[in-house]
């Protein structure tokens, strides 16, 4: 039974292409599956490639106008290229006796000035070339011609005529001027050859005749790494990724299959390359299939066979014979376990092959005409799609067929795998007409959903919608390219919102466990070896239209699930999936870890209470949700919300009466409470009806009862309503007040409370979309729309940096700070002195360092199981992710199709940062032998921000002269003195100090004395005197005038007389002068 779905438009249709675009039976269109671009062909058999977030269009491509210009080139070259009939004749007889003369006789092979000029060639243009002349220039590219040659025509560029937009609008022409008409029609032998040149080029110009375009497809580096569907252990992955590819059959090609051509079109030269293949030069081929690690394109035929084309020698590698008769409508490669290839055709037969030896591995049992064919990487299953409406389901592993499923009296014309949590169905099909997706369970245990795009796209319904093709996505399951009627969509099944996921750690198992709502059930995944191993489905339903917030107790023992739109919510222990608690609650939320040293955990949630006021008879009644509603006019319901915190190992609850605007909260190390600003009837804006947290009564119920503090939010609302209310004077704010700047300051509506105490944490806050806490209870990050904040815990809560960068997910691991934002992946490392983020990955590509996934510049665990790494890991998966947990050296993440990904955290920058974020300094220096020695100004700057400065000494891609430079502006006295003998002794043999070509001024042994100098006052200041004598005796050597006046000045400052008279007695010849003042200092 099909359901029609009534969602606005907007939810589905993301794209969708401007005029009319094709005027065929075919359907020439392909979505890439990294850059946001589909490419399609226009009812002109014009390529467009097209931004379908910007709608941009990047190319425009005509094959037609590319054959003009061949043809152009041809005629151009004919004029000035003599034929053997011309030069024999020439030779016979000659003209004027073989002497060469003046007169414009037209022999163009009398000319020794007549050469070939390449239109199109790089380099300079030969004196004895063409001259060729854009209009509008005035500049002709021609060097000095000879008055005794002939004139040649000049090629004449009208309109705007490049490479990147070639259409048929511009063109190339030749306008030959008079005389060249003349020079070139005077030959008689000239004549003759060039009409039979012309009947030979026509010929084969109509061979060359495109007709119409019947598939398209990209074919470049990212479509044969999405299409490799192998599972590799991580260190395989790495090196496939990084390994150097071969020159030829790897560029980025779009791959057009006409009716009388096949096409290799470079999308960035823009360079066509001509598949010839006989056997298709009347029938072209009615299907085609790529594979991801060998350079073979599969090209099914109309006479039953399968040709594989080797795009490295450029010729056919083999040919597959097995197919009784018909055409082949279907190719899909398989290449887990082996390379294998499965073709369906008319004569109703579905065979597999083996592509390495070329020969037929299995042919299943002949059913009706096989329409379309999928493969479904999930379970290794070929579906096929027949024409009598069924679909036939075989297994490769057990060479069977597995079922066969009825489609109804629908008549479906393509058929695809798919998986989305938003539905049950694990099949896609598309019908013609009337235009609709469907979507099939091939068990049979689920109805079929469809959407009906003829009713979405066409409401007026002048005209039934015919749906031509639909591709999806390779990456993005839930968008949908389809073509319908004579225009491009592109639709989307999914919503654009972060999957959600709550994630334990289980140390029994020593592993995590990330639990998530998928298909109607809540299902849990070990994150060790996540992208192979196993969905877990546990035995709790969750409704298919409900959105939920999950989230996971401290100590990973209880999980409590939220239906945000019902408010129903249940708590669950793990280990046996009881429910403990269930009912109703505007929001929930679990604490972080307590006080002690063991782990209390508590449970908040927000009730909503409605006071009954009967204007009558003044009475006042309380009652939780749900209540009966009273039918006196005169009665009047107002609205509140209790917080309740439970603690669950002494069950003691906790309430804190609240206001109607306060309905959210979040949970975590301190307890968040959301308002919704109103306005008083003055117009000012205030933190609620009385503005002040816990107005109303608040108790403790279990062995004691008491009234908690009434504390009120400081701000302009702290003030208004607080004399109103009989409570017990606010106790002072225990932590330091949180200091905002900025647009941060222009809606404070959020206030963190203490779980234990309900009491106020700082200031009230803007409301953040979400605050990640470290579980080492020593930062938070607080996210709000366009930048977020890094908070230190400990010893105070206070701010240690602000970044304009708005993330839509985030985790910690170790003091470091992994998030996502809408382009990339990033990780940072909290510090007061802000340091350069790692981009892990991003929408285009570009990481940093660059060679962040080499092989050669990280490690990978032998000692854990390797983990299994997604396919592209510098790419970011589009739409929105969730950082899921750092774990065995990867970062997990989920997509929108909760799908899983992994990124290496193997290289050893990134380790070294990490290492040194956790203070773990010996682990970071040992990991930063392995840091490639261009990383090491980073790695010493890092360091040294974070009081570590003499660790950079072990560093040998920094120079001595930045080293000491770290150790002085560190107050490393002791150290930095110690590098001044190496730098003096470079100075004077005259070698370079430095490699980090930062320095301003040139370093001089008068410099290096006053830098040792100013550390000899520094470590004076800070009372370090043996230091100080240290560094003004070393200066004694590069700066001694002035060294001596300091030497001299810190032994009066201790008065060691004693030392200063031996200093006298040492300089009285060589600087008199200083001797003279120690004199002084004496007497």
């Amino acid at each position: 039974m099909s359901s029609t779905s009534n969602e606005n438009i907007s939810s589905y249709v993301i794209f969708k292409s401007k005029g009319q675009h094709i005027n065929t039976s075919y359907t020439p269109i392909d979505i890439h599956p990294i850059h946001p671009w589909i490419v399609y062909a226009d009812s002109d058999s014009n390529i467009v490639i097209q931004n379908y977030q910007n709608n941009e269009k990047i190319l425009n491509f005509s094959i037609s106008q590319h054959d003009e210009e061949k043809k152009e080139q041809i005629l151009l070259l004919q004029k000035k290229v003599p034929t053997l009939s011309a030069l024999s004749s020439s030779v016979g007889g000659g003209i004027n006796g073989g002497t060469n003369t003046n007169s414009n006789n037209g022999s163009l092979s009398n000319s020794p000035s007549n050469n070939v000029a390449f239109i199109g060639s790089t380099g300079g243009v030969d004196s004895r070339s063409a001259s060729v002349t854009s209009i509008g220039s005035g500049t002709p590219i021609s060097g000095n011609s000879n008055s005794n040659s002939p004139s040649v025509p000049t090629l004449q560029v009208i309109g705007n005529q490049t490479l990147h937009n070639r259409s048929p609008n511009n063109t190339i022409k030749l306008s030959p001027n008079s005389s060249n008409n003349d020079s070139l029609n005077n030959s008689s032998s000239s004549y003759n050859n060039n009409i039979n040149i012309n009947n030979y080029m026509n010929e084969n110009l109509d061979k060359m005749k495109l007709g119409q375009i019947k598939f398209i497809y990209f074919y470049d580096k990212h479509t044969r790494s999405c299409k490799d569907k192998k599972p590799k252990i991580s260190q395989n992955k790495l090196q496939n990724i990084s390994k150097a590819q071969p020159s030829v059959g790897i560029e980025d090609y779009i791959v057009v299959v006409a009716e009388n051509r096949i096409v290799f079109i470079n999308y960035h030269s823009q360079r066509l390359r001509e598949v010839k293949i006989p056997a298709f030069e009347n029938k072209s081929p009615n299907s085609v299939e790529f594979f991801s690690n060998s350079p073979f394109v599969a090209f099914g035929g109309p006479d039953s066979m399968i040709r594989l084309w080797n795009t490295e020698k450029w010729e056919i590698e083999k040919q597959l014979a097995g197919h009784p008769k018909g055409t082949i409508v279907k190719l899909k490669a398989i290449e887990i376990e082996g390379e294998f290839l499965v073709s369906g055709g008319t004569d109703g037969f579905v065979c597999v092959w083996n592509v390495k030896t070329g020969s037929l591995a299995t042919q299943f049992s002949k059913v009706h005409e096989i329409v379309d064919l999928s493969y479904d990487y999930v379970t290794g299953q070929v579906l096929a799609l027949t024409q009598d409406r069924h679909i036939m389901i075989y297994d490769l592993n057990t060479l069977k067929e597995v079922s066969k499923v009825s489609c109804g009296k629908k008549e479906f014309f393509s058929i695809e795998a798919f998986y989305h949590a938003r539905f049950n169905q694990d099949l896609l099909l598309g019908m013609k007409q009337p235009a609709q997706v469907s979507f099939f369970s091939r068990s049979g245990s689920t109805k079929e959903y469809s959407i009906d795009l003829d009713a979405l796209l066409n409401p007026s319904k002048k005209e039934k919608s015919k749906l031509y093709k639909v591709v999806q996505h390779p990456l993005q399951p839930h968008l949908l390219l389809c073509w319908l009627n004579k225009s491009v969509y592109i639709v989307s099944t999914l919503a654009t919102s972060i999957p959600m996921q709550v994630t334990t750690f289980n140390s029994q198992s020593n592993d995590h466990t990330v639990y998530y709502p998928y298909a109607g059930y809540l299902y849990s995944s070990s994150l060790t070896n996540v992208l192979t191993s196993e969905k877990v489905q546990t035995p709790i339903q969750l409704s298919l239209n409900e959105n939920y917030k999950l989230d996971i107790s401290p100590s990973g023992k209880y999980l409590s699930i939220h239906a945000i739109g019902s408010g129903n919510y249940q708590i669950l222990e793990i280990s046996t999936w009881k429910i403990l608690e269930k009912g109703q609650a505007l929001d929930v939320a679990w604490s972080g870890k307590g006080k002690d040293s063991t782990v209390d955990e508590k449970f908040g949630k927000l009730e909503k209470l409605l006071e009954s006021v009967d204007s009558v008879k003044k009475k006042k009644t309380l009652g939780i949700l749900p209540i009966v509603k009273s039918t006196k006019k005169e009665e009047t319901v107002i609205s509140k919300i209790l917080l309740k915190t439970k603690e669950f190992n002494n069950n003691v609850v906790q309430e804190l009466l609240l206001h109607a605007n306060e309905d959210r909260i979040s949970g975590g190390l301190m307890l968040g409470v959301y308002h919704k600003e109103s306005t008083n009837p003055n117009g000012t804006s205030s933190y609620g009806s009385s503005g002040s947290i816990g107005s109303g009564s608040s108790t403790i119920s279990s062995t004691s009862s008491s009234s908690l503090i009434n504390g009120s939010i400081g701000g302009s609302g702290a003030s208004s309503g607080s004399s109103n209310n009989n409570s017990i004077n606010s106790q002072p704010i225990l932590e330091p007040p949180i200091i905002t700047t900025g647009e941060e300051t222009e809606s404070k509506s959020f206030q963190l409370l203490d779980w234990w105490t309900l009491q106020p944490v700082g200031e009230s806050l803007p409301p953040p979309l979400k605050i990640y806490w470290d579980q080492n209870q020593t930062h938070c990050a607080i996210a709000f729309t366009h930048y977020f904040f890094v908070f230190k815990l400990r010893p105070t809560f206070h701010m240690l940096c602000r970044w304009s960068l708005g993330i839509t997910s985030a985790v910690w691991h170790n003091n470091t700070l992994f998030f996502s934002t809408h382009n990339d992946i990033q990780c940072i490392f909290p510090h007061k002195h802000e340091s350069s983020p790692i981009i892990l990955a991003s929408s285009t590509g570009n990481v940093f360092p660059e060679d962040l996934y080499d092989p050669s510049s990280g490690s990978l665990s032998t000692s854990k199981p390797n983990q299994s790494f997604s396919t592209l890991p510098n790419i970011k998966p589009t739409g929105p992710i969730s950082l899921i947990e750092v774990n065995n050296e990867g970062l997990v993440l989920l997509d929108s199709n909760y799908k899983f990904y992994c990124i290496p955290l193997t290289h050893y920058l990134l380790k070294f940062f990490i290492l040194a974020q956790m203070e773990a300094i010996d682990l970071a220096m040992k990991c930063s032998t392995m840091v490639d020695p261009k990383y090491h100004y980073l790695m010493a700057k890092f360091l040294t921000v974070r009081g570590h400065p003499k660790e950079c000494l072990q560093m040998n891609g920094i120079s001595n002269f930045l080293k000491f430079q770290i150790c002085l502006n560190n107050e490393a006295f002791e150290t930095s003195l110690d590098i001044v003998p190496l730098i003096t002794e470079a100075i004077k043999s005259g070698q370079s100090i430095t490699n980090e070509n930062n320095n301003d001024e040139e370093v001089t042994l008068a410099s290096m004395g006053k830098m040792c100098i100013e550390i000899g006052q520094r470590a004076q200041n800070k009372n370090e005197y043996s230091t100080a004598e240290k560094a003004f005796k070393l200066a004694t050597s590069l700066e001694p005038n002035s060294a001596y006046q300091e030497l001299a000045l810190h032994y009066v400052f201790l008065k060691k007389m004693n030392e200063l008279k031996e200093l006298q007695q040492s300089i009285s010849t060589t600087y008199p002068l200083e001797s003279n003042l120690i004199s002084l200092f004496l007497d």
